[in-house]
C-alpha cells in the first residue's frame, strides 16, 4: 500500500467533484447531509477564518478506458460536500458565523471568495492499495471515535445568540 500526503486548493477539489473525477464511494461512506446547518456553517466559517480542519483521505486509481485518474473519498465526505454545497449556493451560513452569517458563497467579497477557493486542504492519497486495504483504513479511522454525550449533542445542534454569548464568557 502506498499513501502520499498532499495539499490541494479547494478550487481543485471542487472541480474534481463537479466533473466526477472525485466520487463518493457508497461502499464505505455514510449518507450525505448528516450534519445540521449549524455544523456546516461552523465548518465553512473555519475555512473563511483560515483555521485548520482534519485531513481528507482519498483513493486514486487510473481508469484504463479513459486514461484518467479517478479519485474516491475514503474519509471526509461531510467536509467536501459541505464545501461543494456552499460554493454551489445551496448553503446559507447561520449566525454561528459571526462575520459571514446569512451569507452564501456569492455574497462574499471577492477577496473572501479568492481566499476560500485557494484554501489548502490536507489530503492523504492512497495510490496503491487493494479494496480490502482501503476498507480497513476506513474501518480504523472510524472505529474508535467517541460518541457525543448529550451536552455535546445539544451544543452541536442548537444555535443562537445566547449560546454564543455564554461561550464567549467562558
Amino acid at each position: 500500500m502506498k499513501i502520499t500526503r498532499n495539499v490541494f486548493p479547494i478550487s481543485d477539489i471542487y472541480s474534481w467533484l463537479r466533473d466526477k473525477s472525485l466520487r463518493i464511494n457508497k461502499d464505505y461512506q455514510r449518507g450525505s447531509g448528516l450534519w445540521p446547518v449549524s455544523a456546516r456553517s461552523f465548518f465553512i466559517d473555519t475555512i473563511l477564518n483560515e483555521y485548520p480542519f482534519p485531513k481528507v483521505t482519498i483513493r486514486q486509481t487510473i481508469d484504463l478506458k479513459t486514461n484518467r485518474s479517478i479519485r474516491e473519498v475514503v474519509d471526509g465526505q461531510q467536509l467536501l460536500l459541505t464545501i461543494q454545497y456552499f460554493i454551489d449556493g445551496k448553503l446559507q451560513l447561520s449566525s454561528v458565523s459571526k462575520n459571514f452569517g446569512k451569507m452564501r458563497f456569492n455574497d462574499l467579497e471577492e477577496d473572501s471568495k479568492r481566499s476560500f477557493l485557494s484554501y489548502e486542504v490536507s489530503v492523504d492519497t492512497i495510490t496503491v492499495g487493494t479494496t480490502d486495504e482501503v476498507l480497513e483504513i476506513f474501518r480504523r479511522m472510524n472505529s474508535y471515535t467517541l460518541p457525543l454525550n448529550p451536552a455535546e449533542k445539544r451544543h452541536a445542534t442548537y444555535q443562537g445568540r445566547f449560546k454564543w454569548f455564554i461561550l464567549e464568557l467562558l
